[in-house]
């Protein structure tokens, strides 16, 4: 009789715990942790801010993001707190997004350019996270390819780069990081497009982000 009390009681706890099992966070960047804080500007925390159509000012870099970027569209900033930073997005719905990461990553001091021993750190780092992705099926048939470093535009900045293709959700997509060092902060890119779009409109929307990181990073 007690077996069966205790093989109940078991049963139960196990159901109880499913219930109350944590479900994967969709919203969540795809190659960065869970936010400690997030919070809009000059607000309590509360989720990211839907500020669409509106600039925001970096405080500890000075960048003033646009309020677009090609046919993206400037929706939220995340503030992940601490040496995490902020994470600014832009959308354009069913086509593509854009990430645009400006933290410290834990280090006191970080060299301008992409040439530091910081910088390849954290965008190995960063790729890590994305081949983390692929080993728990979120990304499919990922290929890593591209050239280390290049020019944003001809006679601007340097950043380390690499494009990636893979399928996510059952779509193929044509993706991008950037990675770079500017005042203090690594700033990081990650870009991602249907690729079932025409190329000619993420040729577009890359030559325009391309122009506009040149602006954010030349002093």
């Amino acid at each position: 009789m007690s077996i069966g009390v205790t093989r109940v009681a078991v049963g139960f706890c196990m159901i109880m715990w499913l219930i109350g099992c944590p479900r994967i966070r969709r919203d969540i960047p795809e190659d960065r942790p869970t936010p400690a804080v997030v919070t809009a500007p000059g607000s309590t925390p509360a989720g990211p801010a839907k500020v669409a159509g509106t600039t925001w000012r970096e405080p500890h870099t000075g960048i003033r993001f646009p309020t677009s970027i090609g046919e993206l569209r400037h929706r939220s900033v995340r503030h992940f707190g601490g040496r995490l930073g902020v994470r600014v997005r832009y959308e354009t719905k069913g086509y593509g997004w854009i990430d645009i990461y400006v933290y410290k990553g834990g280090f006191t001091t970080i060299p301008p350019g992409p040439s530091s021993v910081a910088v390849e750190h954290a965008f190995k780092v960063a790729l890590k996270n994305i081949q983390r992705l692929a080993d728990i099926g979120r990304y499919r048939q990922l290929v890593v390819m591209g050239k280390v470093p290049q020019r944003l535009t001809p006679g601007g900045p340097w950043v380390l780069s690499r494009r990636l293709t893979y399928t996510s959700g059952g779509v193929a997509h044509d993706s991008y990081l950037y990675l770079t060092a500017f005042k203090n902060h690594f700033i990081k890119v990650r870009a991602a497009f249907s690729a079932t779009q025409d190329r000619s409109g993420i040729r577009l929307n890359m030559t325009a982000l391309r122009r506009i990181l040149t602006r954010i990073l030349t002093p």
